[in-house]
């Protein structure tokens, strides 16, 4: 007989046994307020083998009355545990705090189990050689699949984002910014790795500044990926020039699934219309396409003539609604065959 232990394992198929392993796993939410009991989470993290998802909760001016070398010991046990899964840092209330990143790549150097990280309005301080070693831990990561980051501005972790591209295992990205990046070279290199990823199936960018060639670039790279599935934009302006890229991306692309835009401006709309509407009824794969424009910014005879054209052109292949309101726009849900 022969033996098969040296086939490649089905990456779904494991996924499928790994939520299994963590079903029993415990969900800890810890509340890092001033004068908590940090050292009673270390030793919890130690010692409970049934954590399995963290979820710090930063407060304001915990950091002010906590003891620097307790905040590590709660990161390296973090790192340390061998049940943590998933690991989310997140800043409560409106202000935005601030924790060492060379912390946090301790942490994941140490946590080679860890399949999700999500950092929620948190900003993570250090100088240059400080983010690479957040960006060389990165890429040597044996398991991460979830990528949430939440930040002002992408200028210090684009050389992470670009070697989380890298990581085999990923499998979701999603990076949520308040300022537009100064560094638009460090911007298109971190999202050509994202593009360009062999394992990454859903991507969100959402107020992420990636307009005009940059939203080109993002567009001709993904047209022979057919790994993406999912591609979420929101928060950007679509110029003619990105427009037609992103359309003839639809046209070429044979992986992707669902495409949502949620635009704060569009130029040309109806030529625009003419060549998204060309993308849907030549593409064979794509289920679910959606273009929203933010009501206050556009033209609402423009929007409407929109509405219409792709109802018209579409309907024999999708089901086509329309949105109106402050969000203004598109969906489209391809039909059944039987339908």
């Amino acid at each position: 007989m022969a033996d098969d232990s040296d086939e490649p394992m089905d990456p779904a198929m494991d996924e499928e046994e790994d939520e299994e392993d963590i079903a029993d796993l415990e969900e800890v939410k810890i509340a890092l307020k001033p004068r908590c009991n940090v050292l009673a989470s270390v030793k919890e993290f130690r010692t409970n083998k049934k954590i399995g998802s963290v979820e710090l909760d930063i407060y304001k001016n915990w950091l002010k009355d906590a003891d620097d070398e307790h905040v590590f010991a709660l990161f390296d046990s973090l790192g340390q545990s061998k049940s943590v899964r998933s690991l989310t840092v997140m800043s409560k209330g409106s202000a935005t705090q601030s924790l060492p990143v060379a912390y946090l790549s301790h942490c994941l150097n140490e946590a080679t189990g860890l399949r999700e990280f999500k950092s929620v309005h948190v900003k993570w301080k250090g100088d240059k050689d400080d983010f690479a070693m957040l960006a060389d831990t990165l890429l040597d990561h044996p398991s991460l699949r979830v990528w949430q980051l939440h930040v002002e501005s992408m200028d210090p972790y684009e050389r992470a984002i670009a070697a989380a591209g890298q990581i085999p295992t990923l499998r979701e990205m999603e990076i949520q910014t308040t300022e537009p990046a100064n560094d638009k070279a460090g911007l298109t290199n971190a999202l050509k790795s994202l593009c360009t990823s062999k394992s990454l199936q859903k991507l969100r960018l959402i107020h992420v500044t990636v307009k005009f060639e940059i939203l080109s670039n993002v567009a001709r790279l993904l047209c022979s990926n057919s790994t993406l599935q999912e591609l979420f934009i929101q928060g950007t302006e679509l110029d003619i020039n990105g427009g037609m890229a992103m359309a003839q991306m639809l046209t070429a692309n044979h992986g992707l699934h669902k495409f949502v835009l949620q635009l704060d401006k569009m130029t040309s709309g109806q030529k625009l219309g003419e060549a998204f509407i060309h993308a849907l009824d030549t593409n064979t794969c794509l289920e679910y396409f959606q273009i929203i424009l933010d009501g206050r910014m556009s033209d609402m005879k423009v929007v409407r003539d929109m509405q219409l054209m792709f109802r018209d052109s579409l309907r024999h292949k999708y089901k086509v609604s329309s949105q109106v309101g402050l969000s203004m726009g598109v969906i489209c849900q391809r039909k059944d065959e039987e339908s």
